[in-house]
């Protein structure tokens, strides 16, 4: 809809816009949403509520120019420019452009931003005013036409402006992260517009964002403003602890960064309970196929080869059967138990919502759920974070947990953005594809700190107390 025609209020299209990116509706869904009880007090599960919340706390830190004031201006010039204007309204319409101007006057930057070389729209506004007080006849009125140019090609920069931050917002956690430190960043984001190169300068606006220093080693992120939940993405983990630093990370940063978008790729709205309730089914009985192979000597070989196990731990789970054979379910990761479960992929309706990031893998932005995982084929890689793709036992120890405290699967992507946090700091790799100990730190971190993420996510989180 063309901005003279919308009905504006301050901060009214800019808040539905943002509901509506998180999935809202016009009465923000808490009919529908589902009520859970823990430890006694009641709780409506709704993720969109809370990143609406988050989004728009982030948009009010930004403290620049809002969507409706954007709007609102170009408006105003749209009007100034239109043809044929009379001189009775010419002073109203000025008024309305001098108003409408006020507020991006005051949040103007100094210097050349993302959307490019600010107006001067203080100085631009004292032309307009200028000209149009030399105004006597409808002759006089072709002599707007450069002015009003000028100010449509205002308005378009803090439009432009307007919606870099817009996009920014979702992605940069919540108002205290460290991208916020200095400030909004949207206004440094680099397009490559200043490379010197050709086919950089052509390829960078087209790029998965990635962080990046500029000139003087300020902090920014440089590429396309698609994917940027992927060039944020460490953002989306939240760590519960802060009293002591962590210690020195083992894990790759390919590995770290495939991880991450595990989380920042994930919709809360694509995981369903029946799709958990299935996965949790096949792993639990792949579980219990494995309990069962330690009393006899020749189902080991099947349960072997139906895990699609063909890399070293062959011979690992022969040694340990016969010498330790209470450790067997220790070699098994949690795909490969839902392998050995049969799993029935016709019977969910979005599997890849439980899977890992396929950018590393397959080079796309979404979730993949790796239904086979050849180790000892794709390990090895270096700088491909292969191994991380491929294994889903975040997600799947996530499904089982939560079914066990009867909550629903759409605090999955929450759950999950805690967990990887506490595992990327916690984990200890051998060697950089050291899989079995990471998918053991999986299976270590999840269960003993479960109630301690369902309580975190009371808190300005998707579980909302009902009053």
């Amino acid at each position: 809809m063309p901005p003279d025609q919308l009905e504006l209020k301050d901060g009214f299209l800019e808040w539905h816009t943002i509901r509506a990116f998180a999935g809202l509706t016009r009465d923000g869904g808490a009919e529908a949403a589902p009520i859970v009880e823990i430890e006694g007090l009641r709780y409506r599960v709704d993720p969109a509520a809370a990143d609406a919340a988050r989004w728009l706390a982030v948009r009010t830190a930004q403290s620049g120019v809002t969507l409706d004031q954007a709007l609102a201006f170009a408006r105003a010039a749209r009007k100034m420019a239109d043809t044929p204007l009379e001189i009775p309204v010419l002073a109203a319409r000025l008024s309305a452009l001098a108003e409408s101007a006020r507020p991006l006057v005051a949040h103007e930057p100094r210097s050349p931003t993302a959307a490019g070389a600010p107006p001067r729209l203080a100085r631009l506004i004292e032309d307009t005013t200028a000209r149009v007080g030399r105004i006597k006849t409808n002759e006089d009125l072709k002599a707007l036409r450069d002015i009003s140019h000028r100010l449509l090609c205002a308005a378009d920069y803090f439009l432009a402006e307007v919606l870099v931050a817009i996009a920014y917002a979702p992605h940069l956690g919540d108002v205290t992260s460290k991208a916020m430190l200095a400030g909004d960043p949207s206004p440094r984001h680099d397009f490559g517009l200043g490379e010197r190169i050709d086919k950089d300068r052509l390829r960078t606006p087209w790029r998965v964002p990635a962080a990046s220093r500029d000139a003087a080693g300020g902090w920014r992120v440089s590429g396309s403003l698609m994917a940027m939940d992927v060039g944020l993405g460490e953002q989306a983990l939240r760590r519960l602890s802060t009293e002591s630093l962590p210690e020195p990370p083992t894990i790759t940063a390919n590995d770290r960064a495939a991880f991450t978008e595990d989380v920042s790729l994930a919709n809360a709205l694509d995981y369903a309970d029946a799709d958990r309730d299935e996965l949790v089914r096949a792993i639990r009985s792949g579980r219990e196929r494995v309990a069962k192979a330690g009393s006899t000597t020749g189902a080991l070989a099947d349960l072997i080869n139906d895990a699609g196990i063909r890399d070293v731990r062959r011979e690992m789970i022969r040694w340990t059967f016969a010498n330790e054979a209470d450790r067997l379910p220790d070699f098994f990761s949690s795909g490969e138990l839902l392998r050995l479960g049969r799993m029935r992929p016709e019977r969910l309706a979005n599997l890849d919502a439980w899977g890992t990031s396929g950018l590393a893998r397959e080079g796309c932005l979404r979730l993949l759920f790796p239904v086979t995982g050849d180790w000892e084929t794709l390990a090895g890689r270096r700088g491909k974070a292969i191994v991380a793709s491929l294994m889903p036992d975040f997600a799947l120890a996530v499904a089982e947990l939560l079914e066990e405290h009867h909550l629903p699967a759409a605090l999955a992507k929450s759950i999950l953005a805690v967990a990887i946090q506490d595992f990327i700091d916690d984990v200890r790799l051998a060697f950089e594809d050291d899989w079995i100990s990471m998918f053991r730190q999986v299976r270590k971190t999840l269960p003993s700190r479960m109630d301690d993420y369902i309580a975190s996510l009371t808190t300005q989180g998707p579980l909302v107390p009902v009053r």
